[in-house]
């Protein structure tokens, strides 16, 4: 079975970014989707690219549930602040 498209060695393509023409094969795709020739070519700068963030952990392996404590009954300290003669 023959290819569905043709080698291009003998073909022209026109750069996106100065429109000159060049060998089909010599022009580059860059990451912007843009077909350039090689002078024009240039890599994808690292801040175009976000940092990856992760959520803050906020649960704990294996915790014990909270404490209950009694209630405390306030007429158990008498002093003299509380009112009583």
């Amino acid at each position: 079975m023959m290819g569905l498209f043709a080698s291009g060695k003998h073909s022209q393509s026109i750069c996106d970014r100065c429109g000159m023409a060049y060998p089909y094969l010599s022009i580059k795709e860059e990451w912007n989707g843009s077909r350039v020739c090689p002078e024009c070519f240039e890599t994808k700068h690292p801040q175009l690219d976000p940092p990856k963030v992760t959520a803050d952990a906020e649960a704990l392996r294996d915790a014990a549930p909270d404490r209950t404590e009694p209630a405390v009954d306030s007429t158990a300290y008498d002093n003299f602040f509380n009112g009583l003669p």
